[in-house]
């Protein structure tokens, strides 16, 4: 039988990697990704969180789960291609890429355990599930056409979206995606979110999101959103997705979208009841209709 090994970065060591090693149980060896390692991977050089190797080596040493505990480099990777050895390694980017460039020859296998925000994770894009029912009310179709109405306003060519805020269903506010300092500033300057795909950069844009600009209006005027619902046609981006969930908001309606960095996970621990309505647009407009990859 072929030796087993584990092979894995551990900028940290919590439950899940504690986890992850008794699920290998004939994975007597483990060895830890090494500096020489680290110091060529940008995206986790500036984790400032991050144990060092011999750090993390230490720490795993004291739970008695290995025979052997190694900090291995490039060469030491190297060495490790071949059929006479299995590697367990996280599924992660930067294993995955250890594994392409050295280990084409060895028998791998990624676990799925989810340990870090790896690169991959960060911009995934998952489908929303609702903690409802699709809403086929008439009135929830109604609000949300007039979302879709909202957001024929907004410049940007990228997304055009468009939020409501209502209470007992009457519309209280509205907003759309704008661009700054004013509207015409994407046409006149470009938008450098243009560089980036889908899911990725979205901090780069000039564009305030529409969601965010609700939230500013309701601070702006002394206007609390306690209990109120949200309609938006897409759902929230990461960052309007923790707005959402810190400004008393209790429902959100969307019509499409996806999840990014945990967004929906956010929304719901904190009380946010998420609801997908069944609504085709009225609207003619090819840039709101346009769905985001489910994959």
């Amino acid at each position: 039988m072929p030796k087993k090994i584990i092979v894995a970065y551990l900028p940290v060591l919590h439950s899940g990697y504690i986890n992850f090693f008794k699920q290998n149980p004939d994975c007597s060896t483990l060895y830890i990704i090494g500096p020489d390692i680290i110091d060529n991977y940008r995206p986790i050089q500036k984790d400032v969180r991050a144990l060092t190797p011999e750090i993390a080596k230490e720490a795993i040493s004291s739970l008695n789960l290995f025979d052997e505990i190694k900090i291995v480099d490039t060469d030491d990777i190297k060495k490790l291609n071949d059929t006479s050895t299995a590697i367990v390694m996280p599924d992660e980017d930067i294993c995955q890429e250890l594994a392409q460039k050295y280990l084409d020859r060895a028998n791998v296998t990624f676990s799925p355990s989810f340990l870090r925000w790896d690169r991959a994770r960060s911009n995934a894009q998952d489908p929303i599930i609702a903690d409802l029912e699709i809403s086929e009310d008439k009135l929830d179709k109604e609000i949300l056409n007039k979302a879709y109405t909202e957001a024929i306003k907004s410049s940007d060519i990228w997304r055009r979206v468009g939020a409501l805020i209502a209470k007992n269903g009457r519309i209280t506010a509205s907003a759309h995606n704008q661009a700054t300092p004013n509207e015409h500033s994407s046409v006149i300057m470009g938008d450098p979110r243009n560089n980036y795909n889908k899911g990725v950069g979205i901090e780069q844009s000039i564009f305030i999101h529409a969601e965010s600009k609700l939230i500013a209006q309701a601070a702006k005027m002394g206007v609390s959103l306690n209990g109120t619902d949200m309609y938006v046609t897409t759902f929230p981006c990461p960052v309007c997705a923790k707005l959402i969930a810190f400004s008393g908001i209790s429902r959100l309606f969307f019509a499409e979208g996806y999840g990014m960095l945990d967004g929906a996970e956010t929304l719901k621990i904190h009380g946010v009841k998420l609801i997908k309505v069944n609504v085709k647009p009225k609207v003619d407009d090819p840039s709101i209709l346009i769905p985001y990859p489910e994959k």
